[in-house]
């Protein structure tokens, strides 16, 4: 069997080990609401809950900077292809320069690649950074802040 079928394999064998496991109860609820978390978060997100998700985030999951980042990595997304590369600046010094006062943790190969992007500014420079970051607040909701999340969810996303 070659070492993509293998792998493959595994996958799916994995995949269907903790399908059958969450179906039977013996995996705690976190890993089959991730992808609920989620999306509740990138809700959270729009620009009609984006100041009150910062401040939770910041009160409640001492994550402001995550949350500050995902909301400006919106902004420059947003933004004009004659605005973006202030913009990326801006992002790039305020959250992914190593050593910064509001450092996101993502990986440096992650970090160096966006630095070489800066130039060019693309809307998707911040995209592999934003999915890392929103996978790390999701889970850190999902494992600790369970209740808090969803009584906040329930007040401020309809």
């Amino acid at each position: 069997m070659t070492s993509f079928n293998t792998r493959l394999l595994r996958r799916v064998c994995t995949g269907l080990l903790v399908f059958a496991a969450v179906s039977a109860g013996h995996l705690p609820s976190a890993m089959a609401d991730a992808k609920e978390v989620s999306a509740q978060v990138m809700k959270a997100l729009l620009p009609a809950s984006r100041s009150k998700f910062v401040d939770f985030a910041e009160k409640t999951l001492y994550a402001g900077e995550s949350a500050k980042f995902m909301r400006d990595h919106l902004i420059y997304m947003e933004a004009t292809a004659s605005e973006r590369p202030r913009l990326a600046r801006v992002i790039f010094d305020k959250y992914l320069k190593a050593g910064s006062n509001r450092e996101i943790n993502i990986s440096a190969t992650m970090r160096t690649d966006i630095e070489k992007g800066l130039e060019r500014a693309q809307p998707s420079l911040f995209q592999p950074a934003f999915k890392e970051v929103l996978t790390l607040v999701s889970d850190n909701i999902d494992r600790s802040h369970a209740k808090a999340w969803q009584a906040w969810v329930a007040g401020n996303l309809k």
